[in-house]
């Protein structure tokens, strides 16, 4: 399965894309177009959480009471298995994978090796 990463920038009508691709989801999925459930919708804004390693500095942490980096590590370990699933059952069927946030230009901060 290809995957098609959007990074959008915010303020640049990311979340207008978003929408309609949430919008014509089955549509999508009809000519072999899979979008994500598990990355939250329409922004996939979950999806760059699972490059974070600064919980204190996360708006989504402190909005979820996510207040240790063992909390956060428990649950990016959750989501990146419900990811896993996910991209095995749909690569069955589907042909492109389609990610799309803006806040992955700015909130990723990387500093080991990421694999799924």
């Amino acid at each position: 399965m290809k995957c098609i990463l959007h990074i959008g920038t915010e303020k640049t009508g990311s979340t207008a894309i978003q929408k309609w691709l949430y919008n014509n989801k089955n549509a999508l999925s009809s000519n072999k177009v899979f979008l994500s459930e598990c990355l939250s919708k329409p922004n996939n804004r979950f999806f760059s959480l699972l490059f974070r390693e600064d919980f204190h500095l996360c708006d989504f942490c402190k909005r979820n009471h996510i207040s240790s980096k063992a909390e956060l590590d428990a649950l990016k370990f959750k989501a990146l298995n419900n990811l896993k699933d996910e991209i095995l059952q749909n690569s069955k069927t589907h042909e492109i994978f389609v990610i799309s946030s803006e806040h992955l230009h700015s909130r990723i901060r990387i500093n080991r090796k990421f694999i799924i």
